[in-house]
């Protein structure tokens, strides 16, 4: 059954909010997090991805913040949690975890870094699979991790019963519809490209996972749910109202741009980010209150 799970309409990839660059969880910003995004209508959110910082995370708060986002988010939305490591032995300690949870999926992103074969990152998710009860959503995104994860093989991840979903950050809708011609089992593609959100769903996609969506909820679920329902005119001309806050939302290296969005905005308390990460400079600043009007 698990593999019948849907991810329709919009998954927003929230922050994890901290006191301070070198400070805690600030639990009670991310719960305010997790009320403006169910206020806000979206489907779902995404825990523990790149946006929340997962890797800046330490494995004790990254069993907390997904155990708490998970406990919160039932019979309110669907919730699910990122694993985003090239070591399989924690991917398989992570997706050991996760099965614990209840959770919807767990968003899988293809190994960085280490630049493996088609076939290596078949046999990855193959372990990360048989170690979790929960619908895997593989994740490409090539600009991030230097690999391309190609349509034949989302097609035989799929066809394997491996995946359940495929988040598409590849920016290439030729890529997409590729992957669905070459499809042989039901199966989603959300897109991973907030700029392409209506592109993609025009194409085939059935939603997104946004990061933007974090500081523009409403319009990401606007632009989802017109195309759902098949009123591509009104989903374009929404992507069209949300791209000046897309860009800014992505004029740094994310999630910068987005804390700091949702620091102005009044959702969390601090718009701190982990080293590496940097706070957002002036003109971003300047750039996101003048998008959304704060």
């Amino acid at each position: 059954m698990g593999q019948l799970k849907s991810f329709k309409g919009t998954h927003t990839a929230i922050v994890t909010p901290f006191v301070s660059a070198d400070g805690p969880i600030d639990y009670p910003s991310l719960e305010a997090l997790l009320n403006f995004q169910h206020a806000a209508g979206v489907q779902g959110v995404v825990v523990c991805g790149s946006t929340g910082e997962a890797a800046a995370l330490s494995d004790e708060e990254y069993r907390a913040v997904t155990a708490f986002v998970a406990a919160w988010c039932q019979g309110k939305m669907q919730v699910i949690a990122g694993i985003g490591t090239n070591n399989l032995a924690r991917a398989l300690e992570m997706a050991q975890y996760l099965s614990s949870l209840p959770l919807d999926g767990v968003l899988v992103v293809t190994p960085p870094y280490s630049k493996p074969s088609q076939d290596g990152m078949i046999q990855f998710f193959q372990q990360v699979k048989k170690a979790t009860k929960q619908p895997l959503i593989g994740y490409n995104v090539p600009s991030r991790t230097g690999i391309n994860l190609l349509p034949a093989t989302v097609a035989a991840l799929a066809k394997e019963g491996i995946f359940a979903a495929l988040k598409d950050a590849s920016g290439s809708i030729d890529q997409l519809m590729e992957t669905q011609r070459l499809l042989e089992c039901p199966f989603e593609i959300v897109s991973g490209e907030d700029s392409l959100i209506h592109a993609a769903m025009a194409c085939g996609a059935v939603g997104t996972i946004s990061a933007s969506a974090n500081i523009i909820p409403k319009l990401v679920e606007k632009i989802t749910s017109a195309a759902l329902r098949g009123d591509l005119k009104t989903s374009y001309q929404t992507q069209l109202e949300a791209l000046p806050a897309v860009q800014a939302a992505f004029a740094e290296s994310n999630p910068i741009p987005v804390k700091y969005g949702l620091f102005a905005l009044g959702v969390i308390k601090s718009p701190s980010v982990r080293l590496p990460l940097t706070s957002a400079l002036v003109a971003t600043q300047s750039r996101l209150r003048g998008v959304l009007g704060v």
